[in-house]
């Protein structure tokens, strides 16, 4: 695995998932290039992202919730120092502070789920190729491998969006990038890979 730019054009967990819903929605991306402007929803996803990773850079016994928070408002202001922009997706002061708040409690939900100071990632936000043997580009840039005692590997995709609240179509929907980045890091590794239905991130 590897943190780098990909190596050559190559489907994604998101373009699978887009084209599955929208077909004309992945040609407009895919094919015409077209890009959709920033949401509040994709700015909260890439801030959430980049704070749990850069909390597992850290040392393992530092790994707590304030860590976590203080990472988080870091990464805020970076943003918002790189595109002063992103304040014209709110409204007023009002609904950037309810957007803010859903983002703290996210980061505090998150560790009710898990103790990141009894994990060591395998990689975190790592690049994984590979080609099927029906000759299939796949690529992802999965969240977090971890390695198990008995040395198999768990694929960690963080979500930050709204669960579906039919148990069906959360697997079919919210499960589609860990399926997919199982099967890439299976191809990347020519190991056997097993699915089971992960627990929600945040």
């Amino acid at each position: 695995m590897r943190n780098s730019r990909p190596s050559h054009p190559a489907l994604s967990a998101s373009r699978a998932k887009e084209y599955q819903r929208c077909p004309l929605q992945f040609r407009l991306h895919v094919v015409d290039r077209i890009k959709e402007p920033p949401t509040q929803a994709t700015l909260l996803g890439t801030t959430v992202h980049s704070a749990l990773e850069n909390l597992y850079a850290a040392p393992r016994m530092q790994r707590d919730e304030a860590l976590a928070q203080s990472l988080l408002e870091r990464e805020w202001k970076t943003t918002l120092e790189q595109d002063p922009t992103v304040m014209s997706l709110f409204t007023d002061h009002a609904d950037f502070e309810r957007w803010y708040a859903r983002m703290r409690s996210m980061i505090s939900n998150y560790f009710q789920i898990e103790e990141p100071r009894a994990l060591e990632p395998h990689s975190r936000e790592a690049l994984v190729e590979g080609t099927t043997q029906d000759g299939v580009h796949l690529l992802g840039y999965i969240d977090r491998v971890d390695r198990a005692p008995n040395g198999d590997l768990r694929v960690i995709d963080y979500k930050t969006g709204k669960a579906p609240s039919d148990s069906k179509k959360r697997l079919s929907s919210k499960c589609v990038s860990t399926r997919f980045f199982s099967a890439s890091l299976s191809v990347y590794l020519n190991v056997p890979s097993s699915f089971t239905s992960p627990r929600k991130r945040s």
